[in-house]
C-alpha cells in the first residue's frame, strides 16, 4: 500500500460511506469504490464490512487506520514544525469555522488579502471541532467555553444571547434548537425555563431559526451578534451572561510562530472583538 491508497482507507473508515469520504477527498464516489476494491484485492483480505448502515473496518481495516493515523500524525507534527519556524507572510492557512460566524469573517479576509495576496485562505465552514492535531485545520474560530488543553488560542469575547421575535407582529409559540444542540447552553436555558407557549419549529442552525423568526413564525433564543442588527427581528428579553458562550480562536503550539498564523490571529480577534463590543454599544 502508498500513502495515497491509506488516505481512501482512513477517509472511508472515518466518514463511514462512499459519499461523504469522496467529499473529502474530492473525487466520485466511484473512484473510491474502485479504489478500495483494488487495494483489498492487493492484500488479499477485506478492510470493511457493508451493510445498511454504511463501511465498517474489519480488524484488519482498523489496523491500517491505527498505522495511518500514527504515521499521519507524525508527519502533520513535522509540517507543523517547519511552518512554524517560517518568516515569510505567504502561503495557506486552513481556518474553520460555524456557520454563524463566516460572514462576520469575510470583512476581515478581504482586508488580509488585499494587504498579504499571498496568503491563502482556505474557509472551511463546519460546526465539527476539525482535528488541529492532524492539520485538517491549522486554525479556528469557536464559540465554545471549554478549549481543548493541547490547543493555543485566545479568548476573544463572551457571545451574549437574547429572545427574538419578529418586528411586524405578534410572535405566538417557539423557533426551538432541536437535540443536536443539546450541548449548548442555549439549549438547556430553554428546557429549564419550560415555555407554556407551543414549539412551532425545531431546527440545528442559528440561521435557521433566526430567518424563521423574520418569517413571523415565532420566537427564538439567537446570537446577538447575529440577531440584532437584523431589520426583520425584534429583541424581547436579555438573557443572562452565565447563559452565553466564550469565543475563541484556537490552532497547535506548532503553528503559533508562524508569521501568517500569528497574523491571521491578531486580525481576527480584533476584528471579532470590535464585532462583539459593537453589540454592547447597541445595548
Amino acid at each position: 500500500m502508498d500513502w495515497d491508497d491509506i488516505k481512501f482507507v482512513r477517509a472511508l473508515a472515518d466518514k463511514g460511506s462512499l459519499d461523504l469520504a469522496a467529499a473529502e477527498l474530492r473525487v466520485a464516489a466511484s473512484t473510491v469504490f474502485r479504489r478500495l476494491k483494488k487495494i483489498e484485492e492487493g492484500l488479499g483480505t477485506s478492510l470493511f464490512d457493508r451493510d445498511r448502515n454504511g463501511y465498517r473496518p474489519t480488524q484488519a481495516g482498523e489496523e491500517v487506520v491505527a498505522a495511518a493515523d500514527s504515521v499521519a500524525e507524525r508527519i502533520a507534527t513535522l509540517e507543523m514544525r517547519l511552518i512554524g519556524a517560517e518568516t515569510d507572510l505567504s502561503g495557506v492557512v486552513r481556518l474553520t469555522t460555524p456557520e454563524t460566524m463566516w460572514s462576520s469573517l469575510l470583512p476581515i479576509l478581504a482586508e488580509v488579502r488585499q494587504e498579504h495576496p499571498r496568503i491563502l485562505v482556505e474557509l472551511v465552514v463546519n460546526a465539527t471541532f476539525l482535528n488541529l492535531s492532524r492539520r485538517d485545520a491549522d486554525l479556528a474560530l469557536r464559540p465554545v467555553n471549554g478549549p481543548p488543553d493541547q490547543l493555543f488560542g485566545r479568548k476573544i469575547g463572551r457571545i451574549g444571547f437574547s429572545v427574538y421575535g419578529p418586528a411586524q407582529g405578534a410572535a405566538e409559540g417557539w423557533i426551538a434548537l432541536d437535540d443536536t444542540l443539546a450541548h449548548l447552553n442555549q439549549h438547556r436555558w430553554f428546557r429549564q425555563r419550560d415555555p407554556k407557549e407551543d414549539v412551532v419549529m425545531r431546527c440545528d442552525s442559528f440561521l435557521a431559526a433566526q430567518a424563521a423568526v423574520a418569517q413571523g413564525m415565532g420566537r427564538a433564543v439567537l446570537p446577538d451578534f447575529l440577531a440584532v442588527a437584523d431589520p426583520g427581528l425584534e429583541r424581547l428579553e436579555a438573557l443572562p451572561d452565565q447563559w452565553g458562550t466564550d469565543l475563541w480562536l484556537l490552532t497547535h503550539p506548532e503553528l503559533r510562530h508562524s508569521e501568517r498564523i500569528k497574523l491571521l490571529m491578531r486580525r481576527i480577534a480584533a476584528g471579532m472583538r470590535q464585532r462583539l463590543n459593537a453589540v454592547d454599544r447597541i445595548d
